[in-house]
């Protein structure tokens, strides 16, 4: 019947086989048939309006998901490969421009465009660093596709030594900053953006509008740990920046340019003016320094190194001139004054900013920026007195061919003329002036500004989270990707669904492998959700299940705790601004209960390679395997010192205080415990019996002194590298230094 349903052309021939099929059907199939067929008519006559929610974008009237026309995978690098790219990829004018790579930063992205689609955006160019890695992205997203450049500075790794970071970090980091640059000057809005930014609301609903459309660069504040601190904020944290509606060869345009195009200058150097001032050749790689460093030319109206005289002297120099470099501090600063020239005010907002700010008025710290330039010409460029000109005296290859791309990207407009040429003053001054913002918290901060406060979380906020723009950075936080990605977790905005198809069945940050899903050791709920749970049980607790998952080879189930305990939060955690206490991270379990996940193990020392796994992943691996293998407590999974724990579901486990266990009586339970129906140990073959074992109490593992092997390690774990038996049999002297060590990095206080 199916193939007669779509061969047959002649309708009364298709009614004539679909008749005798029905009449082929049990009752039960033609019961489901009809309802089906009610169904479809039903909701075929429903208006579309009432079958969805109005997506978000449609505020603001940038909608793009059905106006971008196409992919795009290509080089970006010739002007044909730009244009062709954000014709494709662009909507309104607008482009949002992400990075990306195959490796770590694929997840962030790919969650990151979702966030977009979900808001009602497809506008979006990612960004990598060469041809393999694009195709590798766009494989992924091939509705989408990717974008690279073939023009590279030839960044090698001592040049960024000191900075931090990588040379293809830079290399991709100088990328999107010349993309953008080039991109304004094609009369396009440019939205930069790290993929570490959550998205809780459409952010061109309050861009778009006043008090903020007035604005040619919008940017996140650099903030140090407060939101208090933006009365005085002046610098940008480059996680979030915009740019719209700036004039080709204005200032918002050359403050684009210059972040690029003294790096490039300084690359086709070779560095040698910067040695010749004894500053570090890795001077302001990172992206962020650069912007801040250019920043100060264009708000000072003239160009001045604000930060790379100082903040970039090799260490050496910076002891010897410590008297010198404090009075050249002084005159940058008398020189920028920061105070007059950012201005503050208080102003009225449109009723649906409200929620998010909290206020029907907000304060703005803006500025003005100018093409600076350099009048009279017998001046220098840069007086020695504010830490002299770090332009070489002349262009090389690199920066030569930058300019001809911003040439070639808007021709009916002039670049700017160097310093040394004359012209540049006439220039510049015929450009009006542009404002900057440095956007106030609510719309975009990172974590530690507001989102530890609770204004992240939709349940303390009536359904919707107070903060628009949500940079998902912390200072606390020990591992940046373990971190990030635990944070998109918190405010469900993870797609676990991505991360299997990305990664496979092991998508946690202890799998090694994608088809390696960790089994658990993990502390009774009972247990650490207890209203007079103290911090040394607490720790008492994490000892126990460190000690059992180093014997057994399983993994740690880091555990969670109420936030409302008094040495966690504190009570009273029903609305934002919530206590802030960077060792926990609030967030709402399955029951809507609002819990604490530790700090401190959040890294890759602590999970990866089968080391643990987070509260919040243990319960998305719960959900996974919740119809084929609960993994919720039960008595039969739960460990304690002797015999089994009580059988009766009903009972709440006790609190007990640790007990001592030798070898062979945790050998004895662990066994207990593990047995599965029909087998007496477990069988690497027993690959789809994934096992979480509880600790119904903590215990107290002693190590004996001595060189006998562990006799547990007779039974097989499912682990691969178990399975291949790839480490040797350890010895209880030696598993006393696994557990000391492992403390010391995962458990005790950082040193």
């Amino acid at each position: 019947w199916g193939q007669s349903l779509f061969s047959n052309a002649d309708l009364g021939s298709w009614l004539t086989d679909l008749h005798l099929a029905i009449l082929s059907f049990s009752i039960m199939h033609k019961t489901l048939l009809w309802c089906s067929l009610i169904i479809s008519i039903c909701v075929s006559y429903i208006p579309s309006r009432i079958q969805c929610e109005p997506r978000p974008c449609e505020v603001s009237g940038l909608c793009s998901l059905d106006k971008v026309k196409g992919s795009f995978v290509g080089d970006i690098a010739s002007d044909d490969g730009l244009f062709k790219a954000l014709e494709a990829r662009s909507a309104h004018k607008e482009i949002i421009i992400l990075l990306g790579s195959a490796g770590r930063m694929l997840l962030p992205l790919l969650n990151t465009i979702k966030d977009l689609e979900r808001l009602g955006f497809a506008h979006v160019l990612p960004l990598a660093r060469d041809e393999r890695t694009c195709n590798a992205i766009a494989k992924h997203i091939p509705n989408i596709g990717c974008a690279y450049s073939t023009i590279t500075m030839g960044v090698y790794a001592s040049m960024t030594a000191s900075s931090g970071w990588v040379p293809a970090k830079v290399e991709l980091f100088s990328t999107r900053w010349r993309t953008a640059a080039r991109a304004v000057r094609a009369g396009y809005n440019v939205l930069l953006m790290d993929t570490d930014v959550l998205l809780f609301d459409d952010p061109y609903k309050y861009l778009k509008s006043t008090p903020f459309d007035k604005y040619q660069i919008l940017a996140q504040a650099k903030l140090l740990n407060h939101q208090d601190q933006y009365p005085l904020a002046w610098a940008i944290d480059a996680g979030i920046v915009y740019i719209q509606n700036a004039k080709p060869d204005g200032p918002a345009a050359w403050l684009l340019a210059e972040v690029t195009d003294r790096l490039l200058r300084w690359m086709d150097d070779g560095h040698k003016t910067l040695t010749a001032k004894s500053l570090d050749p890795s001077c302001n790689m990172r992206d962020e320094d650069m912007l801040n460093d250019v920043l100060a030319s264009s708000v000072a109206g003239r160009p001045i190194f604000y930060h790379s005289v100082l903040d970039c002297q090799l260490p050496a120099t910076r002891d010897k001139l410590r008297m010198e470099n404090e009075a050249l501090r002084q005159r940058l600063e008398k020189v920028m004054d920061w105070t007059s020239r950012v201005q503050t005010s208080n102003v009225e907002l449109l009723t649906r900013m409200w929620h998010a700010c909290g206020n029907s008025t907000t304060m703005l710290r803006g500025m003005d920026i100018k093409v600076p330039y350099v009048e009279g010409a017998d001046k220098a460029i840069v007086p020695e007195e504010l830490g002299g000109s770090l332009y070489p005296s002349q262009r090389g290859k690199l920066s030569t061919q930058f300019r001809e791309q911003l040439q070639s990207a808007c021709k009916d407009c002039k670049v700017w003329p160097d310093f040394e040429n004359p012209e540049h003053v006439a220039h510049a001054k015929a450009q009006p002036t542009e404002k900057l913002l440095l956007l106030p918290p609510w719309l975009a901060a990172t974590y530690d500004i507001r989102g530890r406060l609770g204004y992240w979380h939709r349940r303390l906020n009536k359904g919707t989270p107070r903060q628009v723009m949500a940079h998902a950075h912390s200072e606390s936080l020990h591992s940046s990707t373990v971190g990030k990605a635990h944070l998109r977790m918190v405010y469900d905005l993870y797609d676990w669904e991505l991360a299997h198809k990305v990664k496979g069945q092991g998508a946690f940050f202890a799998s090694r492998d994608g088809e390696e899903v960790p089994e658990v050791v993990t502390v009774h709920p009972d247990l650490v959700e207890r209203r007079d749970l103290t911090r040394e049980q607490f720790m008492q607790m994490v000892d126990s299940i460190v000690q059992v998952a180093q014997y057994t080879r399983k993994t740690i189930g880091w555990p969670a705790v109420p936030c409302d305990l008094p040495w966690v939060l504190g009570p009273n955690l029903t609305q934002p601004p919530l206590p802030s206490n960077p060792e926990w991270i609030p967030h709402f379990n399955s029951n809507d209960k609002l819990m604490c996940t530790w700090a401190r193990p959040l890294s890759l020392g602590c999970l990866g390679s089968y080391q643990g796994v987070t509260p919040l992943e243990f319960e998305h691996l719960k959900e996974q395997y919740r119809v084929f293998r609960p993994l919720d407590p039960s008595p039969e999974k739960t460990l304690i010192a002797q015999g089994r724990a009580d059988p009766d579901y009903t009972k709440k486990l006790p609190w007990k205080d640790p007990q001592e266990i030798n070898w062979m009586q945790l050998q004895d339970q662990v066994t207990l415990v593990m047995e599965l129906p029909g087998h007496k140990t477990l069988k690497p073959e027993n690959r789809n019996r994934m096992h979480a074992v509880y600790l119904g109490q903590p215990l107290k593992l002693v190590y004996q002194e001595d060189n006998t092997n562990n006799p547990t390690y007779n039974f097989e774990h499912h682990h691969r590298q178990w399975k291949e038996a790839s480490l040797p049999t350890k010895s209880q002297a030696d598993h006393a230094k696994m557990f000391k060590a492992f403390k010391e990095k995962c458990v005790l206080p950082p040193k």
